[in-house]
């Protein structure tokens, strides 16, 4: 549904875009915003007047995208680590705790969800600082074998 101001302007600022128009464009993207959040603050207070929590709902938002970023990268990280290495017991249980943070996310507690993905994000972390450290060993090694074939 595209009708109203802050389309008109979008739609207007996305032309001059295309027309390397570019002062129009930064011009008619910024009324654009303008009426948006003009928009964005109205319908926040009408459900604050209704007494809806807007902020669990966002949080709930950012939540599952934070989740969803932990899962890409630690779905990466297989391909980085040999069969039967420590740190594919690692990957378990990072996954382990994603899925527990999904779980909690679902039924709405916020706060077991913060926390097992916050345990998930710490094992990713030492993961990958664990992978950085058998990397720097690896390179000299490489190096020289270079040189020594080269």
């Amino acid at each position: 549904m595209e009708s109203g101001g802050g389309w008109v302007y979008l739609n207007t600022a996305t032309d001059a875009l295309l027309n390397l128009q570019f002062g129009d464009a930064i011009e008619s993207a910024r009324e654009a915003l303008e009426i948006f959040r003009d928009v964005l603050r109205s319908i926040n207070e009408m459900l604050i007047d209704s007494g809806i929590e807007t902020e669990e709902i966002l949080d709930a938002q950012l939540l599952q995208e934070a989740i969803d970023r932990s899962r890409d990268r630690n779905a990466q990280l297989p391909a980085l680590i040999d069969n039967d290495h420590e740190l594919e017991t690692d990957l378990i249980e990072a996954e382990g705790y994603l899925e527990a943070a999904q779980a909690a996310l679902e039924d709405y507690n916020l706060q077991d969800a913060k926390d097992a993905l916050n345990e998930a994000n710490s094992i990713i972390s030492n993961i990958c600082t664990e992978l950085r450290e058998i990397a720097k060993g690896l390179n000299p090694g490489r190096i020289q074998s270079y040189l020594v074939h080269a």
